[in-house]
C-alpha cells in the first residue's frame, strides 16, 4: 500500500531526477504484471493505470531495450487504445529528459534510431485522427500501412479476423506524417519559420499557437486579437506578425512570449503581411486599398501608400527584399519599390479577382492564382505570363514556393494540397525501344502531328504523337539517320531522311498511314548530317563541306533513274552541320563546325551574305523563324549558347546562356525556341532570349527535338491581334500591337502546343511545355484547404475548415516510367461504380468525364488476396458524368455494358470487350429522345428497360429494344437523387429536398412473374427433370425481360395448353406506375419548417421476395422499409453516421453505407427469431479520408465480402473482408 501510495498521479509524471529513480525498476515489473497478467505479449488486463504508466517507468529507470519492446508491440497499443488512452499513445515516444549520462543518451539513441521505434511513431503520427476517434479500428489501421512495413507485419500477426484490408493501399509511406486536429473553430493560416523548426497556425477563434514541427507539440500561445486572425508571417528568427480581419496587426517577441507592439492603420481587413528575409522591414496590405510599410523590429510605420481603387487579396517580397508583389480585386498583380514607393509594372492576364501570389526563391518568377481557379505562372524581367497549372475543381485559396524552389504548392476549395514542379513543362509521353544501337538521333512532326523518328541503327519510324504507336517501321539505312522531315510536293507529301551512308530517301504517301520508298538520291561522297525543304526544294548538308539543292518536281517525277541536285553550295571549310530554308524559300541558311553561318540566294546558288554569330565552337544546328516578315534564324553551338541573329542585317541580336554543355539541336516557331542539350535536358526561350523552363527526362544527350502547334491551337482574336508569347511586352500597361501590322487575325492558345525530344537513352519524351506539372496530389482533409505553407526540411504544413492542420513530406515520382501509368483516381467526384464480379471487371465514372476500368482478381484467383489494378482510363464526353449503372454481364454477348448519364441530359450506352479487354461505343447517344437538356441525376436498368432521374422531378423510362424515351409523370416535387430497381422489376426512386420515396410498378413485370410461376407448376409435372431446368432458366430470363417471347416459346413445343396460356397472358409493353412509400427521415416535428428537414441521399433494395429498402438521408439516418409491393411502413429508422449518407449498397443481408465523414459502416441485417424483428448489427468500418460519394459490393465467396467505395477527392478504394457467421 505503501509504494501504491508513492506513485505518481496520472499525467503528473515526477522528474527522472527525483529521489523515486531507484523505485522506478521496481515499479515498471509491477505494471508490466498489472498489463499482461498471463505474459504472453496479450495485454489482456484492462488496468487503465498500469497500460498508462508503465512506458515512463521504463524510460525512467534506462531499460530501453524493454521500451521499445513494449512501444513496439501493437497489442499494447492496442490495449491502450481501447482503455480510453489513445491520445497519449504518442507521448510515450517522447523521450527528452530520460538520459542523465553520455551512456545513457547513446542507448537512448539507440532506441530512438531503430527503424521499428521510427515506424510505429510515423504510424501513429498519421493516423491519430482516426485512431483517437475509434480506438477499435487501430489494428485495422496498421494491417493497412504498406505491407512491407514493420507495422504491418505486427498487424497480420496479431489480427484476430474482422479487419477490413484496403486492398489497393499506398504500398510507400504516406504524404501525411502527422495530423493535429480539434484546433477550435479552424485554423485560417500558417507559416514555417525559416529554419523549420516551428510552425505557426492562427485561427478562426482570434488565437495564436506556435508549434514544433518535429512532434507537432504546441510550445507558444498568444492572445491578444478581438477578430479572426486572417493572416500571420515570422519576422526574422525571433518575430512573429499576426493580423486580423479587424485591420489589426500585432508583433510578437518569440523569445520572451510577449507582445512587442500594437501595429494600427488599416480600416478594414488584413488580407496579407510579409516580411524580408532579415525581418527588418514588414508589409501589410488590405481590403482598405492600402500598403503599409513598417519597422519589423520596433513596429513602427515607415509608409502608406494608396495602392488601387479596389481592394488587395495577397503580398509577397522578392527574396532580395525591397521589391514586392500584390494581387488585386481587379485582377491585376502589381510590383512595388517598398523603399521608393514606387510602381514598377502591372500585370494582367487573370480574368477574376487574384487570390494568392508568391515569388520564387530565384526571384525570376511569380506565381499567381485567381478566383476562377487558374494558376498563372509570371516573368519577372517581362511581366509576361508564360505558362499555366490546371487541376484544381474549385478555387484555389492559397499558394507558395518550397525554398529550394523545385516545387509550388497550392490549396483550394477541393479539399487537396497538390504539389506542381516549378518548372513548367507537362509530361504526356515517354516511351523507347528495347534493342541495341537504337538511339534516337532524329524527329520531325507533320502537320496532322504523325512523327518521324530516326535511330542510330538505320532504322525509321511513323509513330502517333498521341499515344507513341509505331503505325509503320523501316529500315532504309545501312548507317545511323542523321536528319529527317517531311516535304509538301503539291498534291503529294513525302518524307526524306538522311543517314551516315551518304544517302537521302525520299518516301510518298501511299495511305493515311503507309509510305512507300519513292527514289534514293546519292550525290555527297560523305555522311549526310541535315536535310530541309521548301515548297519547291529539298536542301542537304555533309561531312563532304557541300550543300545541295534538290528539285522537288525531279524527285516526284522520277525523270531520271540517278537523280542530280539542281545547285551544288561549296565555301564552308569544315563539315556542314545544318540548313534551314527562310519561309518563302529564296533563301537557304547553312552552318558547319567552321562556326561560319552563310545566307544563299536558292535560285542562283550564290551568297547574299556572311553572319557573324559570335559563336566560339562548332555551330550544331540552325532553325529560321516561321513568321512571316521575322527575318531571325537562332543557332546552337558546343560553346553551351544559342544566338539569334537578324538575317537582313547580319549581325547577332540575341545571346542565350544557361546551358551546362553542348547544345545539339534546336526548334523554332511562333516566337518559341526549343533546344536539346548534351546533358539531358531541353530548354523552352523566349526569341528574345528568356528562359521560360527546362525539362528534364533524359538521362542521356539529347540529339533532336520537334515542335508541333497544332490547326485548332490558333484562335481567332476578336479585337486586336494579340503579339506572339515569344515577343515579351516591355510595358506590360500598354496594349498588345501585331509584329505583323495586320488587325485582327490570330493567336496561339500555348496549352496545346507539345514539344518532342530524342535521346540517346533510346527514348522520345513528349511534352506540354507550357503547362504545369502535377507531381504529387495530397488528400486528407475534409473541407476546404485554406492555408499552405512549405519548410525548408521539405515538409508542407496545411489548415482546413475541417478544424485539422497536416504536416506533410511529399514524394514525387518523376520517372518516365511513371508518365505512362494508367490514372488511378478521378479529377473531381467519383459518380457511379459498377461491378461484374465473376468477370473481375469494375469501372468508375468521375464528374472529369472519364471512366477508369479495373481489373479485380478475388482472393482465391490471387492466391489468398484481392487484388485491383487500373487497365483504362477513357474520355466518355466532355461535361461531367452524373450517373452509371450496369447492365447484366449476359445482356451482350462478348460485352459488359453500362451506362453513363451526363450534366447535358445525354446518356452515353459504352460496352468492355471481354475479347479485345478495351471500352468501345455502343449505340452512343441512345436516350437522343429525352429533349429536355437538364442534367442526369440517376440510372437504374433492368432486364430492356432503362430509368433515367433528371433535375425537374421527372422519371424517363426507356424501352431499349424499340430505343423509345417517354416521360412518366412527376411523383416527386423536387430533383430525383436515387434510382434503384429491385430484382422482381419494381423501381424505387428517392428525391432530395421533399424526402419521399416512391415504387414504380411495373405492369407487365407483375404480369410476366405472376405468368412464369403458372408456367413453371405446370412445366413441372409435364416435363423430364432435364427439360425442366432447362425451361426454368429460360423463363427467369424472360421474366426478367432478357429473353423474348420467342425463346421461351422454343422450350414450350409440343405443350399446346402452356403456349395458349403463354399467348394469352404476355403483354409486349412495359407500363409504370409510381407512387409514394413514405418518408426518409427521423421523426418529423410539426414545428420545423421543411427547409430544415434532412434531404432524402441514396437508396439501394435487397431480397428476392418481400424486397427490403434501404435508405439513407443528409441528417445520417437510415430507414428501412420492408415488403416493397406491399408499401408497409418503415420498421427502421435510427442515426447511423454523424453527418450525410450519400451511397448505399445492399447485397444478400449485408447493407453498406458511405457517408460525408469519411467513414465506410458495414452492417448485417439479420432476422431475429427470439426477438421476432429484424436488427442492424454494425460488423465493420473503415476510414477513406473523404467524403464517400458511391459506393458497391459484391461477394466472391459466403462472407468473404468484397466492395468499393469512391470519394468527393476522384479516390476509389477497394475493400475486402471476412464478415462472422451469423449467430
Amino acid at each position: 500500500f505503501l509504494l501504491l501510495s508513492l506513485l505518481p498521479p496520472l499525467f503528473s509524471f515526477p522528474s527522472p531526477l527525483s529521489p523515486l529513480s531507484p523505485s522506478f525498476a521496481f515499479l515498471s515489473g509491477y505494471f508490466w504484471q498489472l498489463g499482461d497478467p498471463l505474459q504472453n505479449s496479450t495485454w489482456s488486463a484492462t488496468e487503465r493505470r498500469a497500460l498508462s504508466e508503465l512506458p515512463y517507468h521504463l524510460a525512467a529507470c534506462g531499460s530501453w531495450s524493454d521500451l521499445g519492446a513494449v512501444l513496439g508491440d501493437l497489442r499494447f497499443l492496442q490495449a491502450k487504445a481501447n482503455v480510453g488512452l489513445a491520445s497519449t499513445l504518442l507521448v510515450d515516444f517522447c523521450l527528452e529528459g530520460f538520459a542523465r549520462t553520455p551512456s545513457q543518451e547513446r542507448e537512448l539513441s539507440r532506441l530512438t534510431d531503430q527503424q521499428s521505434f521510427q515506424e510505429f511513431r510515423a504510424f501513429l503520427a498519421r493516423n491519430m485522427q482516426v485512431i483517437g476517434n475509434v480506438p477499435a479500428l487501430l489494428t485495422q489501421q496498421a494491417a493497412n500501412e504498406p505491407s512491407e512495413s514493420l507495422v504491418s507485419k505486427a498487424a497480420r500477426v496479431s489480427s484476430e479476423g474482422g479487419v477490413v484490408q484496403w486492398v489497393n493501399k499506398l504500398e510507400k509511406t504516406h504524404p501525411c506524417g502527422m495530423t493535429l486536429d480539434a484546433l477550435g473553430q479552424g485554423v485560417s493560416c500558417v507559416a514555417i519559420s525559416g529554419d523549420g523548426r516551428l510552425f505557426v497556425c492562427g485561427g478562426l477563434d482570434c488565437s495564436v499557437k506556435v508549434y514544433l514541427a518535429a512532434t507537432g507539440k504546441e510550445v507558444q500561445s498568444f492572445v491578444g486579437h478581438a477578430s479572426a486572425v486572417s493572416c500571420c508571417c515570422f519576422v526574422g528568427t525571433s518575430r512573429l506578425c499576426t493580423a486580423s480581419q479587424d485591420g489589426q496587426m500585432s508583433l510578437w517577441d518569440l523569445t520572451q512570449g510577449h507582445r512587442i507592439a500594437v501595429l494600427q492603420g488599416h480600416q478594414r481587413r488584413v488580407s496579407g503581411v510579409a516580411a524580408e528575409e532579415s525581418g527588418k522591414i514588414l508589409v501589410s496590405v488590405g481590403w482598405d486599398t492600402r500598403m503599409y510599410v513598417w519597422n519589423g523590429v520596433t513596429g513602427k510605420q515607415i509608409s502608406m501608400t494608396s495602392v488601387t481603387s479596389c481592394p488587395i487579396s495577397c503580398v509577397s517580397f522578392h527574396p532580395e527584399g525591397q521589391r514586392v508583389v500584390i494581387g488585386c480585386w481587379d485582377s491585376t498583380l502589381q510590383v512595388w519599390d517598398t523603399f521608393n514607393k514606387k510602381r514598377m509594372r502591372v500585370m494582367r492576364g487573370h480574368s477574376t479577382s487574384v487570390r494568392a501570389a508568391a515569388y520564387s526563391r530565384s526571384g525570376r518568377h511569380i506565381a499567381s492564382a485567381s478566383l476562377d481557379g487558374e494558376v498563372k505562372l509570371w516573368a519577372v524581367r517581362s511581366g509576361t505570363a508564360v505558362g499555366q497549372f490546371v487541376g484544381h475543381s474549385l478555387p484555389i485559396n492559397q499558394l507558395c514556393f518550397t525554398p529550394d524552389d523545385a516545387h509550388l504548392v497550392t490549396v483550394a476549395n477541393d479539399w487537396q494540397v497538390k504539389v506542381w514542379s516549378s518548372h513548367l513543362g507537362q509530361p504526356l509521353l515517354s516511351y523507347g525501344v528495347e534493342r541495341d544501337e537504337a538511339q534516337v538521333t532524329s524527329l520531325a512532326f507533320d502537320k496532322d502531328g504523325m512523327m518521324a523518328v530516326g535511330r542510330h541503327d538505320g532504322s525509321l519510324s511513323l509513330e502517333r504523337h498521341v499515344d507513341g504507336i509505331s503505325v509503320m517501321t523501316l529500315k532504309p539505312h545501312e548507317a545511323a539517320v542523321t536528319c529527317v522531315t517531311f516535304a509538301g510536293a503539291g498534291d503529294m507529301d513525302m518524307l526524306v531522311s538522311g543517314s551516315e551512308d551518304a544517302t537521302l530517301k525520299v518516301f510518298a504517301r501511299s495511305g493515311s498511314d503507309q509510305w512507300r520508298e519513292l527514289v534514293t538520291l546519292a550525290a555527297h561522297e560523305k555522311g549526310v548530317l541535315s536535310v530541309a525543304s521548301s515548297s519547291k526544294l529539298i536542301a542537304s548538308t555533309s561531312h563532304d563541306f557541300t550543300a545541295m539543292l534538290w528539285s522537288h518536281r525531279s524527285v516526284k517525277m522520277k525523270t531520271s533513274d540517278e537523280i542530280k541536285p539542281v545547285r551544288v553550295l561549296r565555301a564552308h571549310t569544315a563539315p556542314v552541320t545544318c540548313c534551314c530554308f527562310s519561309p518563302d524559300g529564296l533563301e537557304l541558311i547553312t552552318g558547319g563546325r567552321d562556326m561560319n553561318l552563310i545566307v544563299w540566294d536558292t535560285g542562283s546558288g550564290s551568297i547574299l551574305r556572311h553572319i557573324a554569330t559570335g559563336h566560339m565552337d562548332w555551330i550544331n544546328d540552325c532553325a529560321y523563324s516561321d513568321l512571316a516578315g521575322h527575318h531571325f534564324v537562332v543557332t546552337c553551338s558546343n560553346d553551351f549558347t544559342l544566338r539569334v541573329c537578324d538575317v537582313v542585317e547580319g549581325v547577332e541580336i540575341v545571346s542565350m546562356t544557361g546551358h551546362t554543355a553542348a547544345v545539339n539541336c534546336v526548334a523554332y516557331k511562333s516566337g518559341c525556341v526549343v533546344s536539346g542539350c548534351a546533358d539531358g535536358s531541353v530548354k523552352i526561350w523566349s526569341q528574345k532570349g528568356m528562359e521560360i523552363t527546362t525539362l528534364r527526362g533524359h538521362r542521356k544527350r539529347v540529339n533532336a527535338v520537334g515542335m508541333l502547334i497544332p490547326p485548332g491551337a490558333f484562335k481567332k482574336s476578336s479585337d486586336e491581334f494579340e503579339e506572339s508569347w515569344g515577343d515579351m511586352v516591355e510595358d506590360a500597361e500598354s496594349k498588345a500591337q501585331n509584329p505583323l501590322g495586320v488587325p485582327g487575325t490570330f493567336r496561339l492558345d500555348l496549352s496545346k502546343v507539345v514539344v518532342a525530344s530524342g535521346s540517346d537513352d533510346c527514348r522520345v519524351q513528349l511534352w506540354e511545355p507550357f503547362k504545369g506539372n502535377e507531381v504529387a496530389s495530397l488528400t486528407g482533409h475534409s473541407d476546404r484547404v485554406i492555408a499552405v505553407a512549405a519548410s525548408s526540411t521539405g515538409q508542407v504544413i496545411s489548415s482546413s475548415l475541417d478544424k485539422s492542420v497536416k504536416i506533410w513530406t511529399p514524394q514525387v515520382d518523376q520517372s518516365s516510367d511513371a508518365l505512362n501509368v494508367v490514372p488511378t483516381c478521378h479529377r473531381g467526384d467519383v459518380t457511379g461504380l459498377v461491378v461484374w464480379p465473376d468477370h473481375g471487371i469494375s469501372i468508375s465514372s468521375g464528374r472529369d468525364g472519364c471512366v477508369i476500368v479495373w481489373n479485380v482478381q478475388d482472393a482465391g484467383v490471387a492466391g489468398g488476396q484481392m487484388t485491383a489494378m487500373a487497365v483504362q482510363h477513357h474520355s466518355v464526353c466532355d461535361c461531367p458524368i452524373t450517373a452509371l449503372c450496369a447492365m447484366p454481364a449476359d445482356y451482350q454477348d462478348g460485352y459488359l455494358c453500362f451506362f453513363a448519364g451526363d450534366n447535358s441530359g445525354v446518356v452515353h450506352f459504352w460496352a468492355w470487350s471481354k475479347k479485345l479487354r478495351c471500352l468501345s461505343v455502343h449505340d452512343q447517344h441512345v436516350t437522343d429522345s429525352i429533349s429536355t437538356g437538364l442534367p442526369v441525376t440517376a440510372l437504374a436498368a433492368h432486364g430492356n428497360v432503362l430509368a433515367v432521374g433528371v433535375c425537374n422531378a421527372t422519371v424517363y423510362f426507356c424501352d431499349l429494344k424499340r430505343k423509345q424515351t417517354e416521360p412518366v409523370g412527376r411523383v416527386h416535387q423536387d430533383w430525383v437523387t436515387a434510382l434503384c430497381f429491385s430484382p422482381s422489376g419494381c423501381l424505387v426512386s428517392l428525391s432530395a429536398s421533399d424526402r419521399q420515396l416512391a415504387v414504380w410498378t411495373n405492369s407487365n413485370f407483375a404480369r410476366k412473374r405472376d405468368l412464369s410461376q403458372k408456367l413453371m407448376e405446370l412445366a413441372k409435372g409435364k416435363m423430364s427433370d432435364c427439360a425442366y431446368h432447362s425451361f426454368l432458366d429460360v423463363a427467369v430470363m424472360w421474366r426478367e425481360g432478357r429473353a423474348s417471347k420467342e425463346k421461351i416459346s422454343s422450350t414450350l413445343c409440343g405443350y399446346k395448353e402452356m403456349i395458349s396460356l403463354l399467348k394469352k397472358g404476355n403483354s409486349t409493353k412495359d407500363e409504370f406506375k409510381g407512387c409514394q412509400l413514405g418518408v426518409v427521415s427521423h421523426k418529423v416535428h410539426k414545428n420545423i419548417r421543411a427547409s430544415e428537414l434532412p434531404w432524402g441521399l441514396c437508396v439501394s433494395v435487397a431480397g428476392s421476395t418481400g424486397e427490403t429498402v434501404f435508405a439513407g438521408d443528409s441528417d445520417g439516418y437510415l430507414t428501412v422499409f420492408p415488403n416493397l409491393e406491399q408499401g408497409s411502413p418503415p420498421v427502421f429508422c435510427e442515426k447511423v453516421h454523424e453527418k450525410a449518407i450519400k451511397a448505399i449498397s445492399c447485397c444478400h443481408d449485408v447493407v453498406v453505407t458511405g457517408c460525408v465523414d469519411g467513414t465506410v459502416k458495414i452492417w448485417s441485417w439479420a432476422e431475429h427469431a427470439e426477438a421476432k424483428e429484424e436488427k442492424l448489427v454494425q460488423v465493420g468500418q473503415f476510414f477513406c479520408g473523404a467524403p464517400i460519394t458511391s459506393v458497391c459490393q459484391s461477394f466472391s465467396a459466403p462472407r468473404q465480402l468484397q466492395l468499393v467505395a469512391g470519394t468527393s477527392l476522384g479516390e476509389l478504394f477497394f475493400l475486402q473482408s471476412t464478415l462472422p457467421e451469423d449467430e
